[in-house]
């Protein structure tokens, strides 16, 4: 079971007393151990898309990205829908979630599109906009945040235009969610 930095600091001086009666034993040692190497051991989930396709309909209110294949979705801590649903669900509570969203698209001319990381189904401030050049303008976006709650979550990307339904290419791309260990689960 993945712990805070705090559990296992409380872990440890609990655990390993002074010597001198012979309270330390094998069995808290190897306790220990696979705590600390359980909650320090990568997790993650994600998706990726290697093969272009066109979103044809794409206008003020977000769409979900529909992604390809799945990367990863390390049970328990992640679990991931299909890459058509394009949801990554953080189950373990002991840790922050940072994610990495990368994409190579073009979208029509003049249209100012924003690609968003959504988390229980609300917008984040992680997000990267721009205006097209027009279909063939390849835009690389990459996104980058932490989660800092150590709730669990449901994350996402969403991607919207500012006028009308417009057709976005997207080229290639990947949305990879990580546990990261966490100081203390206050």
């Amino acid at each position: 079971m993945r712990k805070s930095v705090a559990e296992l600091l409380a872990q440890n001086t609990a655990s390993f007393p002074d010597n001198t009666t012979g309270q330390i034993t094998p069995t808290l040692l190897r306790t220990m151990f696979q705590d600390f190497l359980d909650s320090f051991a990568p997790a993650y989930g994600g998706f990726a898309r290697t093969v272009p396709t066109t979103l044809p309909t794409v206008g003020t209110t977000p769409v979900v990205v529909p992604w390809q294949t799945t990367i990863a979705a390390q049970s328990p801590e992640f679990t991931a829908g299909t890459p058509a649903q394009g949801t990554v669900t953080r189950n373990d509570l002991a840790a922050t979630t940072q994610f990495i969203c990368q994409m190579s698209f073009s979208a029509p001319n003049n249209s100012i599109t924003t690609v968003t990381v959504y988390i229980n189904g609300q917008p984040s401030q992680f997000k990267a906009s721009f205006t097209s050049g027009g279909t063939g303008d390849l835009h690389e976006i990459n996104i980058v945040g932490v989660n800092y709650s150590t709730t669990a979550a449901v994350y996402e990307v969403r991607i919207n235009t500012d006028v009308g339904t417009d057709s976005i290419d997207i080229n290639s791309g990947s949305f990879l969610c990580s546990a990261v260990p966490v100081r203390t689960t206050v």
